[in-house]
């Protein structure tokens, strides 16, 4: 069939030649001897030449031209003046390649032409790498720096949106930022470790369809000090079987039909990581910023006149047909994920969670089926859901404006079989709330910090943006059954409902023993009689048992045995309850422990209603609409012209099929209502502090 190649190489090693390789043996990249490489890659097999394919059974066999490439073990090891170095060798090569080449033109006839494919050539392509690992190697810190801090607040209509930068003694308005930690430790080191296990790729152009499939992939995030055992790790990601495939279908040919499945995706945001990240992106942005510039100073300002012509012609390209826009909007993009986990660190001591046991989507573009939904704050959770849809729709009230202006309105739809909100006993909202707000504005100082102390070039904000072709209609809700709990205290529910069945066993033996009292002194009165019927009288029966009353042991015994019975009386009526599983948010909590709810008494408040649709849109005047309403509620607030930090409100219809609210166990409801309907506006405003 042709010519075939195999070819076959034992190893590779990759070096820096300025490096010292015994400090970076040592070093944290791990223990491996092969650390003091930039790649590192144990053996390579490639195969090219034809194959014989078949398409299906009844199609006769094809000769493809394939290329195969197989790498079993793959190691890179980087640092940032490793990635500093590559920088400024792949702009110099550029240089030198535009240099060598020299201008050329060409037109736009001959570059359509070979543009298109001349069904010649490799038509397969497939990769496969057994094991890879990538260690990046950085170092971050906090150095004391002074940040302007200014405040946005909001007066409404008449004084509008007003930034404050000046505090109330004239002086700028200014955050410091602070290290906290000693001079010895003013630089962190951190590892960000990536494995990956087993990954393929093969790629057919002829029938144009890409297919990617990944067995395990981890993540870590190792933090240094100077010792090479790591402080902390955190795993970032962690994903299992993943598949992703991508072909033309669907009901237009040239549609691009695309499939994504995992088994088990588990994600993780740190604070620590965050601005890790951002650091190396600075220091990279500011690295590839000083090539650029060392290399423009070398190069005459009639290449940079003639670079800048040819990449002003690139980028006059002519507009996209009718058809191309079609094919976008025809994409169909499939989603199958059976286990979604995502968990951040939110603030000091406020920990989020987010739980999806199944993610499916024939076409996500559409909406997404979202089974087992569980969202948990510092390990209690707030809602769950056994099974909610969330898809958009063009909205109805907009059509003619989207015909109009070219501009599609969408509302989003949320669907579900039965959500259950619960407020958990001892969950600090305010604190959760106030923390969340600190560690926003702690980001952004230390953010704006470091962007002025690494990278202080500032972008032309002079730009104007490009109005979104898709805007937001409004949002609808449509529940079969909503539940809403605020949950008992554990200790109090716990006396509440056993209280009852105390005072119920309690009653009941003071009953027995007082029968046991009477029985005893009438079987003890006339105790001179001889007569031979108060002799038979006198054997006394219990539980066909001969019973003397006269022995005080005996009397003993049975009230013992009484008391026996009312306590197993007792202890069988708790074990007969249902208990709760609760929130969790008094597991951790010693003075609540071993104290179990039942289901009876698991609340102080329910509320439930069914057949709950409810649609929120936005509020005329955005911001300032809602001060206007809110002047209109509260006198105080128009008299003083009180300012706003932050603003969240909507116009809300709500229909409901019925509505119950019930306090604790008690036999009948608080309320109950059937076919209920709300029309209004809610607003929810924090003024400025």
């Amino acid at each position: 069939m042709g010519i075939a190649v195999h070819s076959e190489l034992g190893e590779l090693s990759l070096k820096m030649a300025n490096e010292n390789q015994e400090c970076l043996e040592e070093s944290i990249f791990g223990a491996e001897s092969n650390s003091a490489s930039i790649l590192h890659i144990a053996k390579i097999c490639v195969d090219w030449g034809k194959k014989d394919m078949k398409s299906s059974e009844k199609d006769a066999p094809k000769c493809v031209l394939c290329l195969s490439v197989v790498v079993t073990s793959l190691g890179i090891y980087l640092s940032f003046e490793r990635i500093e170095s590559f920088i400024s060798t792949a702009i110099s090569f550029q240089v030198l390649f535009k240099s060598l080449a020299g201008p050329k033109k060409k037109s736009t006839n001959t570059r359509s032409h070979s543009s298109k494919n001349s069904g010649k050539g490799t038509q397969m392509i497939k990769f496969n790498l057994e094991q890879c690992s990538v260690y990046i190697l950085g170092e971050t810190g906090i150095e004391n720096a002074v940040v302007p801090d200014p405040k946005r607040v909001n007066y409404g209509s008449q004084g509008g949106r007003v930034i404050i930068s000046v505090s109330a003694d004239g002086t700028p308005r200014t955050a410091n930022v602070i290290s906290t930690v000693s001079d010895e430790y003013q630089k962190l080191k951190y590892c960000i470790c990536l494995q990956i296990i087993d990954l393929k790729l093969s790629v057919n152009k002829e029938k144009r369809s890409k297919q990617v499939e990944l067995k395990k992939a981890r993540c870590l995030y190792q933090e240094y000090y100077n010792e090479t055992r790591p402080v902390s790790k955190v795993p970032l990601f962690e994903i299992r079987y993943i598949k992703f495939v991508q072909r033309l279908g669907g009901i237009k040919e040239n549609a691009a039909c695309s499939l994504f499945s995992a088994t088990e995706i588990s994600l993780k945001w740190e604070p620590d990581l965050h601005l890790s990240l951002i650091e190396l992106v600075l220091q990279l942005k500011l690295a590839l910023h000083n090539s650029k510039l060392r290399e423009r100073s070398n190069e005459k300002v009639e290449d940079v006149v003639s670079d800048v012509k040819d990449s002003n012609v690139k980028n006059e390209t002519p507009p996209l047909p009718s058809g191309h826009a079609e094919k976008k909007k025809d994409s169909v993009f499939a989603v199958d994920v059976e286990m979604l986990k995502i968990s951040a660190v939110l603030g000091d001591g406020v920990d989020a969670m987010v739980q999806v046991r199944s993610i499916f989507s024939e076409n996500a573009r559409i909406g997404v089926l979202l089974e087992g939904l569980l969202f948990y704050f510092n390990g209690a959770r707030l809602v769950k859901s056994s099974r909610m849809q969330l898809s958009r729709i063009p909205s109805k009230s907009a059509a003619a404006i989207s015909d109009a202006k070219g501009v599609t309105v969408w509302d989003w739809v949320i669907q579900g079989l039965d959500v259950h909100i619960c407020l958990p006993f001892r969950l600090e909202l305010r604190a959760i709330d106030d923390a969340l707000e600190d560690m926003l504005r702690a980001l952004k100082l230390i953010v704006a910090a470091k962007t002025n102390m690494i990278f202080p070039v500032k972008k032309d904000s002079s730009k104007a943006k490009k109005p979104s072709s898709v805007k937001f209609g409004c949002l609808k809700f449509f529940l079969r059954k909503l539940t809403f709990d605020i949950e008992e205290e554990p200790l109090q529910g716990w006396l509440d409902e056993h209280y009852p069945l105390l005072k119920k066993e309690v009653g009941d033996l003071a009953v027995r023993l007082n029968f046991l009292d009477d029985f005893i002194s009438k079987a003890k009165k006339d105790p001179n009689s001889t007569d031979d019927t108060c002799l038979e009288e006198k054997k006394i029966y219990i539980n066909d048992i001969e019973v003397d009353l006269n022995d005080p042991s005996v009397v003993e015994s049975m009230r013992e045995d009484i008391y026996r019975r009312t306590f197993q009386s007792y202890y069988e009526s708790c074990q007969n309850k249902k208990f709760y599983d609760g929130s969790g948010a008094y597991k951790n909590d010693e003075l609540q422990s071993g104290f179990k709810l039942s289901t009876a008494r698991s609340f102080v408040l329910s509320v439930f209603a069914t057949e709950l649709e409810v649609t929120l849109t936005k509020i005329d005047g955005g911001e300032d609409g809602m001060i206007e309403i809110l002047r209109t509620l509260d006198p105080v607030c128009r008299e003083l012209e009180i300012p706003f930090s932050r603003l969240y409100g909507a116009n809300i219809v709500l229909n409901t099929g019925s509505l119950v609210a019930q306090i604790r166990d008690y036999t009948y409801p608080l309320f109950g209502g059937t076919s209920g309907k709300c029309e209004g506006r809610v607003v929810m405003a924090q003024q400025v502090t």
